[in-house]
Parts: C-alpha cells; sequence; structure tokens
C-alpha cells in the first residue's frame, strides 16, 4: 500500500486539463484535486478492502499514518489559504480555529463511509454481552448508593451515546463523549455527591448507563478516535478515553455480582430468548 497527499506544483488554469485527461483513466495514480470536493470525490474507499479481503481498515490507515498526512498536508493547506488568499488574520486565532474545525468536520464526515469499518467483529461481540445484560439495576453497580436517582438523566445519557456513534466527525465524537462524563457528574451532584469524582466513582455509573444506552458500535468508535484525536488541535480528555477502554474490558468479563450465578444465567437467557 501507497499513499501520500501533497501540494501540487500545477498553476490553477492547468487543473481543469489535468482533471480531464485523468477521468479519461480507469485506474490513474495520481489524482489531482482542485477543490476539497474533488478531494472528497477521489479519496480511495478504505471500504473497498474490508469488503474484499477482509483488513481492517483502521489499522491499514494507522499504517499508512493517514490522520497524520490529512493535517500535516491537506489541512494545512486550507490553513495556509485561510490566511494567505482570504487574509483571515492570524491574530484572529479563535475564528480561524473555528472555520478550520467546520472544514474538518465537513471533510471527515464525508469520508466518515470510506474510512469507517462498516462492520466490526469485536463491536458485535461487545454488543452481544451488552444485550443480554440489559436487565440490569443500579443496585448491581452502585454498591450502597440504592436512592440514586436516574430517571431525569438516563434519557439524556442515552441520547448523547448514540450521538456519540452516529456523529461521523472524530473531533465532533470527542465533544460527545465529554458531554457523556457532564452528564454523569451531573447525576451525582442531582443525587447530593462530590462533583469532584474520581475513576472509581464515575466508573459504576459510566457502566450502569453504557448497558442501558446499548451502544453497538462502541469498540470501532473508540479505535477510530484514538486513530485520529492525534492528529487533532485538541486531543480530548486521556482519563475519560482510559475510562471507556476500561469499561468495555469490564463489559467483556462481567460475571454475577450481588446476585447467585443461576440468577444471573437465568435473566441473561430470558433476554436472550426474548429477542
Amino acid at each position: 500500500m501507497n499513499f501520500n497527499i501533497q501540494k501540487s506544483k500545477l498553476k490553477k488554469e492547468e487543473f481543469p486539463k489535468i482533471e480531464l485527461k485523468e477521468s479519461k483513466k480507469s485506474k490513474p495514480y495520481i489524482k489531482h484535486c482542485y477543490s476539497i470536493k474533488a478531494l472528497i470525490d477521489k479519496f480511495p474507499d478504505f471500504s473497498v478492502f474490508q469488503e474484499k479481503q477482509d483488513i481492517d481498515i483502521l489499522e491499514m490507515q494507522e499504517n499508512l499514518s493517514l490522520p497524520q498526512t490529512m493535517q500535516e498536508y491537506f489541512f494545512s493547506i486550507i490553513q495556509n489559504h485561510l490566511t494567505t488568499e482570504l487574509k483571515i488574520e492570524k491574530d484572529k486565532e479563535d475564528e480561524l480555529t473555528q472555520i478550520i474545525y467546520k472544514i474538518y468536520d465537513y471533510v471527515m464526515s464525508k469520508l466518515n463511509q470510506k474510512i469507517f469499518p462498516k462492520t466490526y467483529d469485536e463491536d458485535d461481540k461487545l454488543y452481544s454481552k451488552i444485550f443480554m445484560l440489559s436487565w440490569i439495576e443500579p443496585k448491581h453497580f452502585i454498591v450502597g448508593k440504592n436512592n440514586y436517582i436516574f430517571d431525569a438523566f438516563l434519557p439524556e445519557v442515552i441520547e448523547k451515546f448514540h450521538n456519540f456513534e452516529n456523529e461521523q466527525s472524530p473531533r465532533k465524537k470527542i465533544i460527545y463523549l465529554n458531554s457523556i462524563f457532564d452528564s454523569i457528574t451531573k447525576v451525582v451532584q442531582f443525587n447530593g455527591g462530590d462533583i469532584s469524582l474520581g475513576v472509581d466513582d464515575q466508573m459504576p455509573i459510566l457502566n450502569y448507563c453504557f448497558i442501558k444506552a446499548q451502544p453497538n458500535k462502541i469498540c470501532s468508535n473508540l479505535k477510530f478516535i484514538e486513530l485520529y484525536r492525534k492528529s487533532l488541535i485538541d486531543k480530548g480528555n486521556d482519563n475519560q478515553m482510559a475510562q471507556l477502554t476500561a469499561l468495555i474490558d469490564f463489559i467483556r468479563n462481567i460475571t454475577y455480582s450481588g446476585i447467585t450465578q443461576e440468577e444471573f444465567t437465568k435473566k441473561c437467557n430470558e433476554v436472550i430468548n426474548a429477542g
């Protein structure tokens, strides 16, 4: 595999002719892109490798250093254009950053179907376990605090988990992840707890909300964010990423707790049979 993005040395007036010439070739090895739309249209579809060769396309992108390449070449070209051609002054850093964010989100959303796996084995395995545990109650995770009230917040957290999964830009996925943890802090605050939570305090609540949200692409999303956040200005919170990783490991290995093994097995089988 070979993939790279470089700034073209062609003049503006040369692009239409070279693009027309390329369009007549069945498989041109070099593609010239005069616009953002052209890059999106001509960007290689990595999902084809997954469908035809069963290749982990996230791992492929990592091996190609695709996030770094996109950031160092494509997005830097855009930033340079904004400051030199459109004359957006560099001292207006906030304005420039917001414009770059919007372009980044637009491009990555449009490329998502080409770079995000359509299926992922780890997602399927984890979702089967989450679905099987859908019967759980707060008391099974939040020991000694059975009076916790979730009614006002659980729908909000579930919606944020769904938004996190459905969002296509890695930058905005991080924003939704931050929002999930903000909601968990609100749960504790509402129930009279200490809002300066440690990881040990957050995890039981996160585990419960996670299972109730029933996300079905959490492993691929986590790997996708880890891959692309290295090249972002705002890389997100390392602790949140670590907690999400720990949560996945916890769910994978979960066994009966607070009830007998027989009751645990019975409840899981009831969910499976009902589904």
